[in-house]
This record gives C-alpha cells, sequence and structure tokens, in this order.
C-alpha cells in the first residue's frame, strides 16, 4: 500500500465521520445509555480476557520489557 492510498483511505475515513455526526447528535438519551453501557461491557470483556491470558501463559511486562530493550 503506498502513501497514497494511505492518505486517501483516511480522507475516506474523515468524510464518513463527518457524515454521521449529524446522526450521533440526534441520538436520545435512553440510546447513549445503551451504547455507554456496552462499550464499557466489551472494555471489560477485553481486560479479563488480556488479564486473564497474561496471567495464565506467565507472559507479562517481563516479557514486554525485554522485547523493548532487545530491539
Amino acid at each position: 500500500m503506498s502513501i497514497a492510498d494511505s492518505l486517501h483511505q483516511a480522507d475516506n475515513v474523515v468524510a464518513k465521520m463527518i457524515e454521521i455526526g449529524p446522526a450521533k447528535a440526534r441520538l436520545t438519551v435512553k440510546d447513549l445509555l445503551i451504547r455507554g453501557f456496552l462499550s464499557r461491557a466489551l472494555l471489560g470483556f477485553a481486560t479479563m480476557l488480556v488479564l486473564t491470558a497474561t496471567t495464565q501463559t506467565g507472559l507479562g511486562p517481563d516479557l514486554c520489557h525485554n522485547i523493548r530493550h532487545h530491539s
């Protein structure tokens, strides 16, 4: 992928964000609360998955520390 392609994709993302903005501004309080709850639940699930995998495999901060300092 060239730099021009990357910039074109970034422009598309920005255009979509601008297009979707007004629709999000019209969301009801109920919809905002539901989206907020679901996003927090997903973040909590992802965090617990990472912590569980790190604990069970023993690959924790020491591994990351070693990779950073040996590269």
